[in-house]
């Protein structure tokens, strides 16, 4: 069973508002980075290509973790994504 701490090891505590950064190919880390508007509310982390490995976030797959360690699931992500772009008047 894989230790569920370990994709916290490296961060800096997280501040009101920032989510912490990890890419999945070349292990880097970005902590306390700005939220994106789709980031589901409870995400505190997101496991995502950065710069140097993919698009920058633009075509890569993101994961998104909660404060918990668990995983995010699709319909949240998805329900947030929705709210949003209802806010925006986009259907």
């Amino acid at each position: 069973m894989p230790d569920e701490r370990l994709p916290w090891a490296g961060f800096e505590p997280l501040r009101k508002g920032r989510i912490h950064v990890f890419c999945p190919r070349c292990h880097r880390k970005a902590s306390n980075a700005l939220r994106g508007e789709y980031d589901p509310p409870r995400a505190t982390l997101v496991h995502t290509w950065c710069d140097r490995c993919g698009q920058g976030g633009k075509d890569s797959p993101e994961t998104f973790f909660a404060a918990n360690g668990k995983e995010i699931g699709w319909p949240e992500c998805e329900r947030t994504l929705d709210r949003v772009l209802k806010a925006k008047g986009i259907d």
